[in-house]
Order: structure tokens, then sequence, then C-alpha cells
């Protein structure tokens, strides 16, 4: 597997002149199976990533509504 970070400009924004730059991250792979490994791990920390953001959104909305 190879990887490689790059920072392209995204030209298709509409401040794209102002010079905002994001990381990006190539992943290259020999085979099939290992980009399959990787995509299983990817998707997991994904899955507990957006459980979280909803779970904290759930309770950030329970104490806005009581203290309002």
């Amino acid at each position: 597997m190879d990887l490689i970070r790059f920072m392209p400009v995204d030209i298709v924004q509409p401040n794209h002149l102002v010079g905002l730059k994001r990381n990006y991250l190539k992943l290259s792979f020999l085979c099939v199976e290992d980009l399959m490994k990787v995509k299983k791990d990817i998707l997991a920390a994904v899955r507990k990533n957006r459980d979280r953001e909803k779970s904290s959104d759930a309770y950030s909305g329970l104490f806005t509504n009581w203290y309002w």
C-alpha cells in the first residue's frame, strides 16, 4: 500500500482565490483484498464518528431546549 498526502486547490469553490487548501490522502493498493481490508476499517471508524455526532447533537438539543 502506498500513501501520498497532497493539498490541491479546488477551483470549483467560489472562494478558491483565497488559497484555502484541504489535506487529502491518496491510497494505492496492490490488490483488491488489501483495499477491502482498509475499507472495512475506515467504514467502522466513520460509523463510530457518525454515532458519536448524533448522540452529541441529541444531548445538545436537550440542553438548549431546557435553558430557553
